[in-house]
């Protein structure tokens, strides 16, 4: 940097850089900036939320309809007569079943496991750690297509047609951190909704 003569102190000083007066910033001037700057973080954040939110809803509902097929096969395996008995009547209010109803279907996150709510692949029936989808099976009787079957074991009828209702999550953690920490049912208005029609042939 050069320097310049002050005739007036005999003293030598930098030259300052043409345009600046060589002074900082004042108090109210970073008070200001830093208002602007995080008011601008705010405003980020609140678009990214939403956005976040609506990738991770397109992810849970494409796994949704992968576990659809696991689901399908569990029924498959479990047989004409043992998926009768799992069948809700139409009319039926989901959100009065409750969530340890014999009854119900659950899945995990990935559709490795499927089972009712007592089947030993949760490793207990107080296990909820691993039930993520809930599959209810709705059966609406049709006089042609799929009519109510009162005698599963000897009846003539070939197959079942059903929707099943998946929601999730089925299960989440009660809040406290703690090591006692448990997992509570969520309320059903509370999740997510997917719906597919099945059906099991005798």
């Amino acid at each position: 940097m050069s320097q310049i003569f002050n005739e007036r102190t005999g003293a030598w000083r930098p030259r300052s850089l043409a345009g600046t007066t060589g002074r900082g910033f004042s108090l109210i001037e970073v008070v200001v900036a830093v208002g602007i700057f995080a008011v601008a973080i705010s405003i980020v954040i609140g678009l990214l939320v939403p956005t976040v939110n609506s990738v991770n809803d397109t992810i849970d509902t494409n796994t949704a309809n992968r576990i659809s097929s696991a689901i399908n096969s569990k029924l498959q395996s479990l047989g004409y007569s043992r998926v009768q008995a799992l069948l809700y009547p139409a009319s039926t209010n989901p959100n009065t079943v409750p969530v340890s109803d014999p009854n119900l279907l659950f899945a995990n996150k990935t559709g490795e496991q499927v089972g009712t709510a007592a089947d030993p692949v949760w490793g207990g029936v107080n296990n909820h750690a691993a039930k993520y989808f809930e599959a209810m099976l709705v059966h609406t009787p049709n006089t042609v297509l799929s009519a109510t079957d009162a005698a599963p074991a000897s009846s003539n009828i070939s197959f079942v047609m059903f929707t099943v209702r998946l929601t999730w999550p089925a299960y989440l953690p009660d809040g406290t951190g703690l090591p006692t920490t448990v997992l509570l049912p969520t309320p059903r208005p509370q999740r997510r909704i997917f719906v597919f029609n099945a059906a099991v042939a005798r």
